[in-house]
This record gives structure tokens, C-alpha cells and sequence, in this order.
């Protein structure tokens, strides 16, 4: 996939109260809307100084989110995906035992769910209790109590939580660095990759596009970032 052309030109004098981000392919990756100064730092520091060179950042894969439902409506036996908050943690290490095991109890009106990971004592560091997280993972059952072993969670931020998905869904995993996340670029890819991406040039004729049933430019980009399928997805990338 082609670059958008991010470099074409030095970015003109911005007015940041007052940006359309659709503008300028050239601007500086701090007109993005929402972006917090460290954040802003983090996305500079592996290069991305620019909007094209952000939406150039691709996805190493997708991965697939189940549709969202309440603790009460997990299914034991079945991959779940659910929300809710952190009341308690624990960390367990037992003598003569190898693999210590951190556990949370995650709950929303609903009920709870105990979430489990082997070997992993950082975890105890990482999740606190009031933290709002949404998981995925096989869920299981011990002594009549819903457990979710080895989940697959992400830490969702005051303000940012995102819509619970009543559908499946594929959700890009980026190259990140320790101090930025892949998360984090997520949310910020997304607040700019629909108004951006109309403003990338195909470097290819139409005819040639269509003949070869290829993407335009634009949409290949809009869907590595936001893929409506799996088709999509791979034709994309």
C-alpha cells in the first residue's frame, strides 16, 4: 500500500482553536481531536509527527471482538466479551508452586465474573480495583461461579469508554511502544481516519483500480484502520 503524501510540502501555519483535520494530510499530529500532551509526546517519538504519517501507521493484524453482553448473560463454555468494574484483586502465591495466580472480580449490575491469569504477578500492578475494563475470553465455571481464565482485557479510560458492540466485530492491533499502547493509538486513529482519508490522492488511474477490482487508495486505508469484514480487512492490507 502507498503512503498517503505527508511530505509533499513543510505544514503551513495552523490555527489550532479553529483546524478542519480534513485539511492538511501535513499537519501536526496534535490537531488530533482529544489528544492529551503525553500522548501527543508518546506518537512523535516513534515518528508519527504528522496526520499522513499517522494514518500511515498500519495494523500488524486484527483481532476479533465478540458482541458485547451483560455479566448475567455469559455463556459457560462459549468465547464472551463483557464490561464492567474492578471491586477486587488478588494476587496468590502459593509454596512450592511455580505459577502464581492473579485474580479480579469484575462486575456490573448484572453480577460478576472472576477474571484469572496464571503466571502473571505484573497484572497485580496493572489492574486495580475501580478500574472499568472490557474482556474477552472462554468462560468457564468453578463451584457455580463464572470465571473468565486468561482474558483478554482492555482498560477503558474516564470519558473514552467506548459503545458496547452489539455485533462482532475486528479490532486493529498497531505497533506500539511501552509508553504508548495499541489502544491508544486505536482511539486516536480513529477520531481522524474518516475526515483524513478523503483527502488521500490515488497514485493509480481509475480504470487500472477498477479493472484489477483494487481499492481505491482511500478505502484501503479506511478499512486497515475500521474494517467492516474480514474480506475487507485482508483485501486492505
Amino acid at each position: 500500500m502507498t503512503a498517503p503524501d505527508s511530505n509533499a510540502a513543510s505544514p503551513p501555519k495552523i490555527d489550532l482553536a479553529s483546524i478542519d483535520l480534513s485539511t492538511h494530510l501535513a499537519s501536526l499530529v496534535g490537531i488530533a481531536p482529544g489528544l492529551r500532551p503525553p500522548i501527543c509526546k508518546s506518537l512523535e517519538g516513534m515518528g508519527l509527527t504528522n496526520i499522513g504519517k499517522l494514518i500511515a501507521h498500519l495494523p500488524l493484524r486484527h483481532e476479533r471482538i465478540e458482541a458485547e453482553t451483560t455479566i448475567a448473560e455469559l455463556t459457560v463454555g462459549h468465547i464472551v466479551c463483557t464490561r464492567g468494574e474492578v471491586t477486587n484483586t488478588r494476587l496468590m502465591k502459593r509454596p512450592h508452586t511455580a505459577k502464581p495466580r492473579f485474580q479480579a472480580a469484575l462486575e456490573d449490575d448484572t453480577g460478576r465474573v472472576d477474571l484469572i491469569w496464571f503466571n502473571q504477578p505484573w497484572l497485580n500492578d496493572r489492574i486495580i480495583p475501580g478500574m472499568r475494563l472490557r474482556v474477552q475470553g472462554m468462560c468457564g465455571e468453578y463451584m457455580g461461579m463464572k470465571q473468565i481464565p486468561g482474558a483478554d482485557f482492555q482498560v477503558l479510560g474516564e470519558g473514552q469508554e467506548p459503545e458496547a458492540s452489539t455485533h462482532e466485530e475486528l479490532r486493529p492491533v498497531y505497533p506500539a511502544k511501552e509508553k504508548i499502547s495499541s489502544e491508544q493509538i486505536e482511539r486516536v486513529i480513529t477520531g481522524i481516519i474518516e475526515p483524513a482519508s478523503k483527502k488521500i490522492e490515488d497514485h493509480l488511474p481509475a480504470d487500472y483500480v477498477q479493472a484489477r477490482e483494487m481499492p481505491n487508495l482511500a478505502t484501503a486505508y479506511l478499512h486497515a484502520h475500521r474494517p467492516p469484514d474480514d474480506a475487507a480487512a485482508k483485501h486492505a492490507l
